[in-house]
């Protein structure tokens, strides 16, 4: 889900090629997820014979319950470790993030109204 989200609404086969996995096997797991709720297939404007996947609230409803758990784990972080072990591990993540993980481009800020307010992206 995560991955999808930060393609940026890739199609089926961007997907596999992505986790380098076959299409057959992304649509199986895709089509999964869609009938669970979490995911949806937008049809192109250019091209009517491709779809582009997008997350869907229930996701983002999820979401939202683990984001507010990892701020709980954050400030218990803070509380248990020295404010420099915390700078060190947010200085790590954030190298982890920026060098680390070439193949995944993170946007910086809000960019889609679909998704909803408070979400780093």
């Amino acid at each position: 889900m995560e991955i999808i989200q930060a393609l940026h609404g890739p199609t089926v086969n961007e997907f596999a090629s992505f986790v380098q996995i076959s299409p057959p096997n992304a649509a199986y797991k895709v089509n999964s997820l869609i009938q669970k709720g979490y995911l949806r297939k937008v049809r192109s404007k250019d091209d009517r014979r491709e779809y582009y996947l997008r997350v869907t609230q229930k996701y983002f409803d999820y979401y939202n319950i683990s984001y507010s758990y990892l701020s709980m784990v954050m400030e218990r972080i803070k509380q248990r470790f020295t404010e420099e072990d915390v700078t060190k591990l947010e200085q790590m993540l954030q190298i982890i993030s920026a060098e680390l993980m070439p193949e995944i481009e993170l946007p910086q800020q809000h960019e889609s109204q679909e998704y909803p307010a408070g979400l780093p992206w």
